[in-house]
């Protein structure tokens, strides 16, 4: 009697429970477990908060071995890894095809194509002949971790619109972009691309491509921009246009969707909608299209204080946080080509600040406006899509901008100066260090954002760099402080030579040439951890030769210092000065001479970078 009575009270507990989720919820009573799970993250999303797991049942038994139904505790709804076990997106493995270029083996067009594949190089900086011989459904290379295949994800995940920009691109890799996002979803998750022309003048990506996107139905939308917006604004023209998907992914438009590649992207956004997800780019060959990792090992987005984009390893402290090596990590920053985020959000955070011109830090003004403004970057290993770079082809021209940039600024410049005005507070004087010409330039108006950034109370750039970016510093140090910098014009020369990095590389010797007032391989920053640098390209020495060498690879650069009485370049290191030869384009290092007007030098300050 007593076995009995304990039952019922554990019955009639799990009723109670039940009936309460019932109420709170508003869910009809004897709903399935699937209609009860659809409800609920249907409620969850319109009260904007984190979906909780389903309340799953287990199996107890009482003192008589008689099975009682228990109520889980409630959990957020994460994937779950389970060994040997194949996750619940995978597809079957299919009979490899056959053909050219598939699996993403590399393809070499046939001899007697030569001439066109090199015309088309010119006019795409592609390989265009190799790939409109390629399938445009060609079978994928799975290069992902062996890991990836036994993640189990919620079957509730948010729908998705895809968001590809161009701009005279070839067509059929324009469309293997398209087939290989629309072959490597889920049906019922992928529910819009938005293929965005930034007026296009080819003629086969009018109706051509009009035509070809029909036979998909309503799933393509063609958006064609009235005049040239840039990638940026383009962009945003595609979110305000992807209006039936939760997450808006952005791809360029020379990408191939790789195996079950979409549902981990968007998995983390389902368990936080401030979430931005990256994929892992994987490189495909430009001439034959191969495809291959662009790396074994994870990695995080970086930057230097000149703007690069930089890859550094994952630090310690984000490893540990981790039990699987495929699962998602956060990184500072992000390349900026490919990546998800929830529509909504990304409207709450205005978009890309449509003040940005063309292209060029946009990566950075949405990844610090990501984390400041309460988010988080992370990439995603199990998510893979590979990308075409164009290497430097001769006589190609792309599409060059229109124009040189605003108020005597490239635009380039502009927008790293609104990205470091808006967002990066005290931190953005090592930015104005490394370009020194920009201080005191108008970046315009930034009133719109800098009041995104009160109403949502982001946080400091400080706190960003203490919290998140804290690896960036340790890679790449803040900038020093600048004692002289300019274009360095030779005194002794009567012709106005200036010193010249001449486009070499690392480890090869500087040289000189006649000043051209452009700034770029002529300006440089003598700092006060006695650096002699442009970029990051700073002068060592090697013998009686100053060359060229990264910046960040040691300290044996650090040598140089300015005697402003003698106007010389000193060699602290070896005691020695920068003398430019009779040939005024050679470059040495030779005994301090106070007679010698070839050892004098003068910074002038340019209004160029």
């Amino acid at each position: 009697m007593r076995f009995r009575l304990k039952t019922i009270v554990k019955v009639s507990t799990v009723l109670l429970v039940i009936y309460f989720i019932t109420v709170l919820f508003k869910l009809p009573f004897f709903d399935s477990g699937e209609e009860y799970q659809q409800k609920l993250h249907e409620h969850a999303r319109n009260r904007n908060f984190q979906v909780p797991d389903v309340l799953k049942l287990d199996e107890d038994s009482d003192h008589h071995g008689n099975a009682l139904p228990v109520i889980a505790q409630p959990q957020l709804k994460l994937p779950v890894f389970k060994k040997n076990i194949l996750g619940n997106f995978e597809v079957p493995v299919e009979i490899p095809k056959t053909g050219p270029g598939e699996g993403g083996v590399p393809f070499h067009v046939p001899p007697e194509k030569h001439a066109e594949e090199e015309a088309g190089k010119k006019q795409y900086g592609f390989d265009i002949v190799a790939s409109n011989i390629i399938s445009l459904d060609r079978a994928p290379k799975d290069l992902r971790n062996d890991e990836c295949k036994y993640w189990h994800y919620p079957e509730a995940l948010p729908t998705v619109s895809v968001v590809i920009v161009f701009i005279n691109e070839g067509l059929s890799i324009l469309l293997r972009t398209v087939h290989s996002v629309i072959n490597q979803s889920p049906k019922h998750l992928l529910v819009q691309i938005v293929l965005v022309d930034d007026k296009s003048n080819k003629a086969d990506l009018g109706k051509e491509l009009d035509d070809h996107a029909a036979q998909f139905g309503d799933l393509i939308k063609i958006v064609r921009n009235e005049k040239r917006e840039g990638l940026i604004r383009a962009r945003n023209i595609g979110a305000l246009n992807a209006d039936r998907g939760d997450v808006v992914v952005f791809l360029d438009a020379h990408c191939e969707a790789q195996p079950n590649w979409l549902v981990p992207l968007i998995a983390p956004i389902a368990a936080d909608r401030r979430a931005l997800t990256v994929p892992l780019v994987d490189v495909i060959n430009a001439a034959t299209f191969e495809i291959v990792p662009q790396s074994v090992y994870n990695a995080q987005g970086a930057w230097d204080w000149n703007f690069n984009y930089k890859r550094i390893p994952v630090p310690a402290p984000e490893k540990k946080k981790h039990s699987y090596e495929t699962e998602p990590y956060a990184s500072p920053a992000m390349a900026g080509g490919l990546f998800a985020i929830e529509r909504n959000y990304f409207m709450e955070l205005g978009l890309y600040d449509p003040g940005l011109e063309f292209w060029g830090a946009e990566q950075y003004e949405l990844s610090f406006k990501v984390w400041q403004c309460h988010g988080q970057v992370l990439f995603v290993p199990c998510s893979r899509v590979g990308h075409i770079y164009r290497p430097h082809v001769p006589g190609y021209v792309g599409n060059p901008i229109p124009g040189t940039g605003i108020k005597g600024v490239s635009y380039v410049d502009l927008n790293n100066i609104r990205v470091a005005e808006v967002w990066m507070d005290e931190y953005k004087d090592y930015f104005y260090r490394s370009y020194p010409h920009l201080v005191g330039q108008d970046g315009g108006d930034l009133t719109k954002q800098k009041k995104v950034r009160d109403d949502l109370q982001c946080k400091s750039f400080k706190w960003f760099m203490d919290n998140v970016a804290y690896g960036v510093v340790e890679r790449y140090p803040l900038s020093a402080a600048n004692i002289a910098w300019g274009e360095v014009q030779n005194i002794g020369s009567s012709n106005r030579i200036c010193l010249d990095r001449m486009g070499r590389g690392y480890g090869q010797p500087v040289g000189a040439s006649g000043c051209h007032h452009w700034g770029g391989s002529q300006l440089y920053r003598l700092t006060d951890k006695k650096e002699l640098l442009y970029n990051e390209h700073c002068i060592s020495v090697n013998g009686d030769k100053p060359v060229t060498v990264f910046c960040h690879d040691s300290h044996s650069h650090m040598v140089w210092e300015y005697n402003d009485e003698n106007k010389w370049i000193y060699d602290s290191a070896h005691d020695k000065c920068m003398q430019l030869e009779p040939n005024n384009s050679d470059v040495v290092l030779a005994p301090c001479d106070t007679s010698n007007k070839n050892q004098k030098w003068s910074f002038l300050p340019s209004t160029k970078g």
